[in-house]
């Protein structure tokens, strides 16, 4: 496969555009970076769009983007020739990985719109703005106070079979 792939022959560029997907997916976006640009170093491939796609994304998350800038340039060649919803949602979602704020927000909300007009659903899916997560307490929660032998367990009413103690007798 390795000879292939060198070449830039097909199955071999395929694979690596699907182990830059994958590793995406999992967060390994240091083996998606380095897959996508195996893939990206040929023009004429058919996954060529794709690949700059991940090549984006890797290199936006693990903290490159002077490389993602390049590939979003090229990509932006392709898509705005193309014209399509798919091409100028995918754009957009891309430049969304490279911007913050506002801009970001409105790069987002573009690509969710464009690739909602669109049967690929996976694209949609990815086109979602990242979950900000909350600031953790500055106190950790007050534990429940463990049950003890001395305090007596909870009565639990059965319907028709009558009261019950729950837990061992």
């Amino acid at each position: 496969m390795d000879g292939m792939t060198s070449r830039g022959e097909g199955r071999g560029v395929t694979s690596q555009y699907a182990a830059a997907l994958l590793y995406n997916g999992l967060g390994h976006y240091g083996k998606a970076l380095a897959a996508a640009e195996v893939v990206c170093e040929y023009d004429d491939i058919g996954v060529l769009g794709w690949s700059l796609t991940e090549l984006i994304e890797a290199a936006v998350r693990s903290g490159q983007p002077a490389r993602a800038s390049d590939a979003l340039r090229r990509l932006s060649e392709t898509t705005r020739a193309s014209g399509t919803d798919w091409a100028l949602g995918t754009e957009a979602r891309s430049r969304a990985l490279l911007s913050e704020g506002e801009t970001a927000e409105n790069c987002y909300r573009e690509a969710i719109e464009r690739l909602g007009r669109t049967r690929m659903r996976p694209a949609v899916a990815r086109a979602q703005p990242p979950v900000r997560r909350m600031a953790a307490p500055r106190e950790p929660a007050p534990r429940r106070p463990r049950r003890t032998a001395d305090r007596p367990r909870p009565v639990h009413h059965d319907g028709h079979r009558g009261v019950r103690r729950a837990g061992p007798a």
